[in-house]
């Protein structure tokens, strides 16, 4: 395994969190409401 040079590792980490920072706040609308829909089920679910 090729040794990695430190700079490259963290330009790495860099481009992958912006890369999910991104995609995570694109689909952040999504996430809510699965969550909440997720939430209502399980509200649901412990009533009955």
């Amino acid at each position: 395994m090729k040794r990695i040079n430190k700079n490259q590792f963290i330009g790495f980490l860099i481009g992958l969190f912006a890369v999910l920072g991104t995609e995570f706040l694109s689909n952040t609308e999504k996430y809510v409401d699965a969550f909440k829909n997720g939430y209502e089920m399980a509200q649901k679910s412990i009533s009955e």
